[in-house]
Parts: C-alpha cells; structure tokens; sequence
C-alpha cells in the first residue's frame, strides 16, 4: 500500500512542477524574442523532460510509461530547438564596437 501512496504523492510532485514549468513558460513568451528569452525557454523544455522522465519511472502502466517517454523526447526536442535558436539570434546580433589597440577604455 506504501508504494502506492509513494507513487501517487510522486505523480502530484510531476504534476505541481510541469504546472510551475507551464507558467513560467507563458511569462516567458510573452517576452519579446531574444537570445536570453530562448534560453530560458530551453531551460524550461529540459526540466520538463527531467520531470517526464522521473514520472515514466514510476509508471506500471505500459501506455502511460510510453506516453510519459514520449513527453520526455518532445520536451527535449522543444529544448534542442530553443537552444539552435538562441544561438541564431546571438549570431544576428550586432558585434560590440572594438576598440583599436592601445587605446584605454
């Protein structure tokens, strides 16, 4: 019966923190687009992956184990691709003016 009850308070864990993920995933949309914003947003796709994998550990149903997993390789893939997106939008970003040599800031 403990295992149960250890599955059930671990399944309200995944729940509370993919709701926290969600929310701050709608605040950071409502950014403007920007390196940093597609970076967190990355960050936000990897924890949820990390909590869609903690969950498919605890499953003992074949579907909702392969659904967990399948949630797991989509939030990595939404990181993959936030991740390839900040590093276009650093790229398209005006270098910083040099400064000649010799001369002090």
């Amino acid at each position: 019966m403990q295992a149960v009850k250890d599955r059930t308070s671990h399944t309200e864990q995944v729940n509370a923190s993919l709701d926290t993920i969600h929310r701050a995933r709608e605040q950071g949309m409502g950014r403007p687009p920007s390196a940093q914003r597609s970076l967190q947003l990355a960050g936000l796709a990897e924890a949820e992956a990390c909590w869609w994998e903690s969950l498919s550990e605890y499953c003992r149903v074949r579907v909702y184990w392969r659904a967990a997993l399948a949630a797991r390789e989509h939030a990595q893939l939404s990181a993959r691709t936030w991740r390839r997106r900040a590093a276009r939008q650093r790229a398209a970003e005006p270098a910083p003016p040099a400064i000649p040599m010799g001369v002090a800031s």
